[in-house]
């Protein structure tokens, strides 16, 4: 039988020599190929621009469910799912299995449109004979569905515009009706409302007279906000998409402001012990609640490979 085969394969080269028990080298194999597997779908996920967490791992063959659950707490996938009868798919459950002449297996193929080929001819002929058992077929079939991908830019893009309309809609409250004519208004004891425009970049900061400031700093918010649309339309998960939508929404709504206004309406002033945080508007605090959501996503990430890895 093959496992006394592989038992004794086992204790020959790794058990004895590492003076180990027999129980002890299978796990320590068990483990090695764990973090042989969780690198490799690491790599090849990070390649393609995949968050895992967004992922189920499915379990099948024979060994697959002996795996699953400690991949996917080295990669960080929430669930996993095993098939009734998941040995079925394992090499021994297809010799222990009928198995109608299907078609010749393709053995190898020189790239991925070899391949595509040899099963775009194969696919009728499966259908057929398929058919033919009494299968019940589906009633279409079609690629990976793309609308997780579109429902992550839908919910970027929703942040992006519900900024974008809170931010104009209470400047425009702000300066047209309660800052006419302009005071501060003293909401409680660290909280006023102000009247502030800001020819510098978010919490006044690069403030200049130059009217070529202003442009270079719409121009800058306007690439900025390009570079994180094109990194949306590629995220793979929910909390990014959200965070690129808030940034982006932020600064487009002060980009807004430098063209209708020539500077940003500011007009949240909070203060302490006679110390005043510079003040912002709602634009900003989009951005800055966004940064901070980019910035955890990354300490997260970084957390799993180092806990992949280490």
């Amino acid at each position: 039988c093959s496992c006394f085969v592989f038992a004794g394969t086992l204790k020959s080269k790794i058990a004895k020599p590492l003076k180990f028990g027999l129980h002890e080298a299978a796990d320590g194999v068990v483990q090695v190929v764990n973090v042989k597997m969780a690198e490799a779908i690491r790599a090849i996920s990070t390649q393609r621009g995949f968050d895992l967490r967004d992922f189920a791992m499915i379990a099948f063959g024979g060994a697959g469910p002996v795996h699953a659950g400690q991949l996917a707490i080295d990669l960080g996938i929430p669930t996993v799912i095993v098939p009734p009868y998941a040995g079925v798919n394992s090499a021994q459950g297809l010799m222990m299995c009928p198995v109608l002449p299907w078609f010749p297996v393709l053995q190898t193929a020189a790239n991925v449109r070899g391949a595509g080929r040899y099963f775009q001819k194969s696919g009728p002929k499966a259908k057929i004979r398929i058919s033919a058992t009494g299968v019940p077929m589906p009633s279409h079939t079609s690629p990976l569905r793309r609308s997780e991908p579109q429902a992550l830019i839908r919910l970027g893009s929703s942040m992006a515009a519900g900024a974008i309309v809170l931010d104009q809609a209470t400047k425009f409250w702000i300066v047209e009706d309660v800052m006419s004519p302009p005071r501060v208004i003293d909401v409680t004891p660290f909280f006023n409302i102000v009247m502030v425009w800001n020819k510098g970049a978010s919490f006044g900061l690069f403030s200049t007279q130059s009217p070529w400031t202003q442009l270079a700093l719409g121009g800058m918010a306007i690439i900025i906000s390009i570079v994180l649309g094109v990194w949306l339309l590629k995220s793979q998960s929910r909390w990014l998409s959200a965070a690129l939508g808030m940034v982006i929404g932020g600064a487009l709504g002060n980009v807004i402001d430098r063209a209708v206004y020539g500077a940003v309406a500011d007009f949240l002033d909070f203060h302490a012990y006679g110390y005043h945080w510079p003040s912002f508007n709602v634009g900003d605090m989009a951005i800055s609640v966004g940064v901070v959501m980019l910035l955890f996503d990354g300490l997260i990430a970084k957390r799993r490979d180092h806990r992949l890895t280490g």
